[in-house]
């Protein structure tokens, strides 16, 4: 398998244009070198599509979604730190805030980098 890095050094030899098919690895959080080659259907999609973003921005989808799940009985919280998700028997039943305050959920939701999450949010998780 070839990264992206490694198509586009095969396919131009000016740097600065290299740098124009490659940026679009930052979407999904990578580089170019560690990127697989298929990423770079995304600079081809910018090409021949452009480029999209919603209405409002994303504050505006954040909003909505908001908005919604309230609809639906939703408690959002924010301002406070999440120290730890709460799992017993295998299924996260709530969250531990760095205040030492518990809260029981029926859903928790990480928004989170995997790992991260893992590694700092579900502390007696293998």
């Amino acid at each position: 398998l070839f990264s992206v890095d490694d198509l586009m050094k095969s396919w131009f030899k000016d740097d600065r244009l290299r740098a124009i098919f490659t940026f679009q690895t930052l979407y999904v959080g990578l580089t170019p070198y560690n990127s697989p080659g298929a990423l770079c259907l995304l600079a081809g999609t910018d090409l021949t599509d452009g480029v999209w973003y919603p209405v409002g921005g994303w504050q505006g989808v954040k909003n909505t979604l908001a908005s919604l799940a309230e609809g639906h009985g939703v408690e959002i919280k924010t301002g406070a730190e999440v120290d730890e998700v709460l799992v017993e028997g295998g299924k996260a039943v709530g969250i531990r805030l760095k205040s030492g305050e518990e809260e029981k959920a029926d859903v928790v939701v990480v928004n989170a980098d995997t790992p991260w999450a893992y590694k700092n949010l579900l502390h007696n998780v293998q």
